[in-house]
């Protein structure tokens, strides 16, 4: 609950970028060794997810973080089970209460 989402563009040129809340715009012109298209994607701030996952996050050579989404699906998939054992529970509760 803690991690915010964000969907983001890559935009070609510096002249392009955006800063409003709901958008994170790189420039590709920072990133020269990365394909970036320009497309609409969606994923978490690597600085909000080191905070409460440090070992899925990585920092290249030039400073830059980078997170491990593979290794976020385990951690999903529980947070889902342990959802899914609550909403039992309190299924099982309106049952025993409409009784």
């Amino acid at each position: 609950m803690k991690l915010k989402t964000y969907q983001y563009t890559f935009v070609q040129d510096k002249e392009d970028v955006q800063n409003d809340s709901l958008s994170v715009n790189v420039a590709k012109t920072n990133f020269a060794k990365y394909n970036f298209d320009k497309e609409l994607h969606f994923g978490l701030m690597a600085q909000d997810v080191e905070r409460i996952f440090p070992n899925l996050v990585s920092k290249d050579e030039s400073g830059y973080l980078s997170l491990n989404y593979t290794e976020l699906i385990p951690v999903l998939i529980n947070a889902v089970q342990e959802q899914n054992e609550k909403i039992k529970k309190l299924e099982e509760l309106v049952q025993s209460l409409k009784k």
